[in-house]
């Protein structure tokens, strides 16, 4: 039978890696994950929050929210001031020349209004254009926000998956020399004791064979 202590087999270790952004994590089961910092994680939730309401509007485009309607109502009230002016001028031009009659003012009044209407109308589809616009700068800025937090942190849980391979196979490597020079010092062993063996027996035949004085 042989001698000598067994090497045990390394338990695998964890790993926690951490920097000013992200701390990540690698268990002795194998799991892994990471968390950001205060503020990347508040801004994560944030665009969380935010995106499905995003998304409807470019979907859905519509000027029924308060930026539309004001800037719709700022624009009708510019057009009817200049309409208005519009409207004096063209009657003080008509009467200075003798032609101010009802039908002329009602055809110039009609026309004023048809003017205004599709003035209104252009500036709806200029609003809803850049409504748009805007909703796909957004989203785009807070995607961009949204994955760098997710790259940082990914790279710092890189980081401890490197370290905790680097740490368990130098475990790994160190057992397994440990398990090398077990055996080494076991085939060392039973190698002495076999001739220590060998040596006994051949002694204890000699006296046997020898004559008592």
């Amino acid at each position: 039978m042989g001698l000598g202590r067994k090497a045990k087999t390394p338990a695998y270790e964890s790993t926690t890696m951490q920097n000013p952004y992200a701390s990540a994590y690698v268990n002795q089961d194998g799991a892994s994950g990471y968390t950001l910092n205060s503020f990347l994680t508040g801004m994560n939730n944030m665009v969380e929050s935010v995106m499905p309401s995003l998304y409807n509007q470019l979907l859905n485009p519509s000027l029924d929210n308060s930026v539309s309607k004001a800037r719709m109502e700022a624009f009708s009230e510019a057009l009817d001031n200049e309409s208005y002016k519009q409207f004096e001028n063209n009657l003080n031009a008509l009467s200075q020349r003798g032609l101010l009659r009802s039908s002329a003012v009602n055809d110039m009044s009609n026309k004023l209004s048809e003017y205004q209407s599709q003035r209104i109308a252009e500036y709806a589809d200029e609003l809803l254009a850049n409504n748009t616009a805007d909703i796909t700068s957004m989203l785009s800025t807070f995607l961009n926000q949204y994955m760098l937090g997710a790259n940082i942190g990914q790279n710092t849980l890189s980081e401890a998956l490197s370290a905790n391979q680097l740490l368990n196979n130098h475990n790994l490597s160190a057992s397994q020399q440990m398990l090398q020079n077990s055996s080494l010092l076991n085939s060392s062993l039973n190698s002495q004791l076999g001739l220590a063996g060998l040596l006994l027996s051949r002694l204890g035949t000699g006296n046997k064979g020898g004559k008592n004085l």
